[in-house]
């Protein structure tokens, strides 16, 4: 008794305001004592109960009288408020004790509901710091919000001399895009008066090579920007200064500006880096200044340039790019500040009525109405350019509506079990009602747990975020049709996000267990007897049912993609042989080679590495196989009327026999195929059937027009079709041009070389590259097997991740199935062991738990209705698969069902176990 009575002071002494326990203890003690006198004179359990019951309430009155008396005689409303808040404080803290104790009483309950969270909470945090990170996150520079970012849309009769950016469409069919010339944005920076600043900046996608004194080569990625580009952002520096107007005239020193990642990375953070030189595609550069960590630029998200060059001094890293006073050449991005007071529409209106007269200027024309004219169009610039914003918000949404599907399941099955457990807990809810608790307390009590479990769960959720980002990242980065870099951070507002979905899903999950476990009189709580099992188990019942059609959906969808992924690897990209193949990448074109010099040093550079021991083959070319980029020219073919623009891949002389492409007719390129010899090609099987299909193509002509001298090709092969673009895309027609007879730079080329070991044969290619041009870099090092399975990332990385949440929502739902049918064989014992004692068989006991299977069918017909509409949003992501595929829908509800029967098995088969004899004697 003295056990119990410790247990039952520590019990009731909470019940206490802190005021009231340090002044009235002792007598609190005494008073317990002539409770327990009481209670050693009752006999038998229901005296005892009753002596209980009695001890509570007396203990509960006076702690509420005593604790009113000390609100009433508080000198101050300010001492009443802060008592109030202090007895909040003191039931929270108490409501959270029994909270965790009843956790641990409970380990098996807990681990699953935790995990369960755990599991929904990280993979929505990891989504939404992706989300934050490429969406929604602006320019860290002063008033972001004032920033605009100059666009046009114009008809497709509008044609620009030359175009280098995105091109994109509008919902009215109009192509759009943010690609402007130098001129026109000096006729913008000059004549606004809506604008406080007008600045304009390019991203030289094909980066620089830098060197230095005592600096390796290597390819970093760069930008050119106009003097007014900080100055209008507010950007300062850590480190010098920043480029200004001054910087960006003709005539001036040539300077840059480095990033702070760039700074700590080549320079280790030393401050004296500030006015060395800087090798610069073969041209000497002063660095000025280091920019704040964190601003990237307001190019396209997850490209942050590392060096920053006035726009002037193009020219002068760039022999191929467009001259600046070329009012025909579109490449340059404009962006400006609005003037305070000024809105996006009154702004617009001036700006579009000095475009129109600019470009029309510029060709000549009138600019009226009836001119084909493009029309200007601001838009937000707070977070710069926005292309690969666009294309990555679908698979983001995607990807969020998975990871939601997962956390509305795990809510759904913690609801389920908490539901379940709350038979358990009747006879306690019952005597809390007994001894004065009212249904609001005990609610609180409820709630506090379900929110006392969904924190546990979102705190082991931010462990799960770092692993699940590391799984998200390369996943939405294949949208993009170059590699960015994208880092998630687990800022303030990640953690925020994470704290609000616990909240939620706390309140989500456990409000209706909570008004569920608190409806019922106190007579039959304490009886253990509710309304009737039907109406007990209805709501699991119908949670159960959710569960199983969120599991279909998440199924579906997963099928879906392991379906388009099993069709992308069936895909035929062609006769080539890439194990043991290493690819780098050379861009001589940066440090000023003309054509000439670039041939003569690819053939002295693969004539050295042929030399290297273990290295077989050696090769070249423009375009890989499924590397994602090419190039295509215009060629007139006899017989065809309009020109027709095949790729075009130049290669090394021996190129088809290294990457074992069989050559189906004519021959190969041979030494003699130089500059001053016949031009000749080799087409694709694709390009012979297209255009040569009734005749024999070898020895056949077309023309390529070269600066409006066409120049006459003779087709001397047909090669088997390869593909080297997208794998989604079918082989179109593609010439292999040898590139000892390019009449113009090659810019970046691939080297391929066959080795057994390609770390050894690297690093020898590393030194023969050095030894012939120190500053040249080399980069793209990569494996062909490598690049060709990385066509199949983005699917891989979407099948794996819809597979685990088909099989998390599996797993939960039989969980839910097991758990009510647990709970209904257990309430319904007495009655297995009657029917068991008059004669049933085991196998209808066994059906009697098994037809509760209904519930099965009714999700699984509810989850296919939801996933056919679920799926269309997803159509543009599955390849040579319908979103209504039958087969998949076929296979995933009998998969459900398959493994909910073995679910509904296990108690069914328990059930038909039963000893009528202790059944018959089950309280």
């Amino acid at each position: 008794m003295n056990r119990f009575s410790r247990h039952l002071y520590r019990l009731s002494l909470y019940a206490y305001p802190r005021e009231f326990r340090k002044k009235y203890g002792r007598e609190m003690v005494q008073a317990l004592d002539e409770s327990m006198a009481l209670y050693r004179t009752k006999k038998g359990r229901f005296g005892k109960a009753q002596a209980l019951c009695a001890i509570l309430i007396d203990g509960l009155k006076t702690a509420l009288l005593e604790h009113w008396q000390m609100i009433r005689i508080s000198p101050h409303p300010k001492s009443n408020q802060r008592s109030r808040r202090e007895n909040l404080m003191n039931t929270l803290f108490q409501d959270l004790r029994y909270a965790f104790r009843s956790f641990g009483q409970h380990p098996g309950f807990t681990a699953v509901a935790v995990l369960s969270l755990a599991l929904g909470i990280g993979a929505n945090t990891a989504v939404f710091s992706l989300v934050e990170a490429t969406l929604l996150d602006s320019l860290p520079v002063r008033e972001p919000d004032r920033l605009v970012l100059f666009n046009w849309d114009a008809r497709d009769d509008f044609q620009t001399g030359s175009h280098n950016g995105w091109m994109d469409r509008t919902e009215g069919g109009l192509r759009t895009t943010t690609s402007l010339p130098y001129p026109v944005f000096e006729h913008f920076r000059d004549q606004t008066r809506t604008l406080e600043e007008v600045f304009a900046f390019f991203g030289l996608f094909g980066g620089l090579s830098v060197g230095g004194v005592g600096m390796d080569a290597e390819l970093v990625a760069a930008q050119l920007v106009s003097g007014g580009y900080y100055s209008a952002l507010g950007v300062g520096t850590v480190l010098g200064r920043a480029i200004g107007p001054a910087d960006d005239m003709a005539g001036a020193d040539p300077v840059a500006v480095i990033s702070y990642g760039y700074w700590q990375r080549r320079f280790g953070g030393d401050p004296g880096a500030v006015g060395d030189t800087l090798r610069l595609n073969g041209q000497t550069f002063t660095l000025i200044g280091v920019t704040p960590p964190g601003f990237d630029g307001t190019g396209q998200v997850g490209i942050a340039p590392e060096i920053t060059i006035p726009l002037t001094l193009y020219p002068s890293v760039s022999s191929r790019g467009p001259s600046l006073q070329n009012a025909d050449s579109w490449w340059l991005q404009v962006m400006g500040r609005l003037k305070p007071g000024i809105g996006l529409a009154q702004a617009e209106e001036e700006l579009e009525l000095i475009f129109r007269n600019s470009v029309a200027a510029s060709r000549g024309i009138d600019p009226g109405p009836e001119a084909i004219l493009p029309a200007l169009r601001l838009t937000d610039g707070s977070r710069g350019l926005n292309e690969i914003r666009s294309r990555l918000a679908q698979p983001l949404l995607v990807i969020l509506a998975v990871v939601g599907l997962v956390l509305l399941i795990a809510c759904v099955n913690v609801a389920g079990l908490l539901l379940a457990r709350a038979g358990s807990r009747q006879k306690e809810i019952a005597i809390r009602f007994s001894i004065g608790a009212g249904r609001g307390r005990v609610v609180r009590q409820l709630l506090t747990e379900s929110l006392a479990l969904a924190s546990l769960g979102g705190a082991l959720g931010l462990a799960f975020t770092f692993w699940a980002s590391d799984l998200l990242v390369p996943l939405v980065s294949q949208y993009t049709p170059f590699s960015i870099e994208i880092t998630p951070q687990l800022n303030g507002s990640v953690l925020a996000f994470t704290l609000g979905v616990s909240l939620i899903s706390g309140i989500l999950f456990g409000l209706a267990p909570a008004l569920r476990s608190t409806a019922f009189s106190l007579s039959s709580g304490l009886k253990d007897q509710g309304t009737g099992e039907r109406s007990k188990l209805f709501v699991p019942r119908a949670l159960v049912t959710a569960q199983v059609a969120l599991s279909v959906v998440a199924l579906v969808v997963a099928g879906l993609f392991l379906g388009t992924l099993t069709n992308l690897r069936s895909v035929d990209i062609g006769p080539l042989n890439a194990a043991n193949v290493v690819l780098f990448k050379l861009n001589p074109s940066l440090n000023g080679y003309s054509t000439e010099r670039q041939i003569e040093f690819f053939g002295e550079l693969m004539n050295r590495m042929r030399a290297v021991p273990g290295i077989e083959t050696v090769t070249m070319s423009r375009a890989t196989p499924l590397g994602r980029a090419g190039s295509r020219s215009s060629v007139r073919i006899p017989g065809l009327e309009d020109p027709v623009s095949p790729d075009f891949n130049f290669v090394g002389t021996n190129y088809l026999e290294a990457m074992k492409i069989p050559l189906l007719a004519g021959r190969g390129f041979r030494r003699a195929d130089v500059a001053n010899a016949p031009q000749v090609g080799i087409i694709n099987q694709a390009m012979a059937r297209e255009y040569f299909a009734n005749e024999n193509p070898i020895g056949a002509h077309f023309d390529i027009g070269l600066g409006g001298n066409p120049i006459p090709i003779e087709i001397v092969g047909v090669a088997a079709n390869v593909n080297f673009r997208e794998i989604r895309n079918d082989v179109g027609p593609s010439v292999y041009y040898p590139y000892t007879q390019s009449p113009i730079g090659l810019g970046v080329v691939t080297f391929a070389f066959r080795t057994s070991d390609s770390q050894s044969g690297v690093a020898a290619i590393r030194e023969i590259v050095t030894g012939m041009d120190a500053s040249l870099p080399i980069f793209g090092v990569t494996n062909l097997e490598d690049q060709i399975n990385a066509a199949t990332a983005q699917e891989r990385q979407f099948a794996i991740l819809s597979s685990i949440t088909g099989l998390v929502a599996l797993l939960l739902a039989c969980i839910g199935l097991y758990g009510i049918l647990s709970c209904s064989v257990t309430r319904r014992t007495r009655e297995f062991g009657i029917r068991a004692a008059l004669g049933a068989q085991r196998s209808s006991l066994v059906g009697l738990v098994m037809r509760e299977l209904y519930l099965v069918l009714v999700g699984v017909a509810l989850g296919l209705l939801a996933a056919a509409g679920a799926t269309r949003a997803i159509s543009s992501m599955l390849f040579r698969l319908s979103p209504l595929d039958m087969p998949t829908f076929a296979l995933s509800a009998s998969v459900l069902v398959g493994v909910a029967t073995v679910a509904a098995y296990l108690p069914a088969r328990r059930a038909a176990r039963v000893d009528p004899v202790i059944a018959l004697r089950w309280d």
